[in-house]
């Protein structure tokens, strides 16, 4: 292995050597990096060109060569959105969301035969970068993921439950709203006086 790498470096220092002297201007040879257990000697050649070698020559004086230092570069941390790399947000540990509620419908509501049913959702404060709200209508999610609002359709006769909560990057919950109950009717034409009943109907006379 020495006798390799020696054969290395007098092979460098001989083409070195050769371009020096087809041209006159050229730079000075580079010291070396690094030499392990060897010797390195510097010296001045023909044309002023400041010139290492291993080999002690005549008028030659020693030089001290450190070992070349290494690096090895670290995998940066990043979060990935889509085709796009984050730097990751940096979140304050003392933040908390003073309000996350449902603004949109009122609780007890009722809604008579509707094709859709509009959703909307509030923080305060806002919601942080990284965070996600999600709304839950019966306890499953609705609207695109991180929207305030939401439209249901079609939605069934009965009772339902919407609620908001707010979810950090990790998936732990920073803010859950309390429940709003809304009511939906459906009347039909064959439901005789109860469907009357729920469209305000006036019972027909005898």
């Amino acid at each position: 292995m020495r006798r390799t790498a020696l054969t290395i470096i007098l092979l460098s220092l001989g083409v070195a050597q050769l371009g020096h002297a087809q041209d006159p201007g050229s730079q000075p040879t580079p010291a070396p990096t690094n030499t392990g257990d060897r010797k390195v000697y510097t010296t001045v050649g023909k044309h002023g060109e400041r010139v290492y070698t291993d080999q002690k020559t005549p008028g030659a004086t020693p030089v001290e060569v450190d070992n070349a230092q290494t690096y090895k570069a670290q995998r940066p941390l990043a979060t990935t959105q889509g085709n796009r790399s984050l730097a990751p947000v940096r979140q304050d540990a003392n933040f908390r969301y003073q309000i996350c509620a449902i603004a949109q419908p009122a609780n007890d509501q009722t809604f008579v035969n509707p094709e859709s049913i509009p959703i909307a959702a509030r923080s305060e404060p806002a919601v942080r970068p990284g965070d996600i709200m999600t709304i839950l209508f019966n306890g499953s999610a609705v609207g695109a993921p991180g929207s305030p609002t939401a439209v249901v359709s079609p939605v069934l006769r009965g009772s339902h439950s919407i609620a908001v909560v707010i979810r950090d990057a990790q998936g732990a919950t920073l803010c859950s709203s309390a429940s709003v109950t809304i009511h939906v009717r459906q009347p039909t034409v064959g439901a005789g006086n109860r469907a009357r009943q729920n469209t305000a109907q006036p019972r027909p006379r005898p």
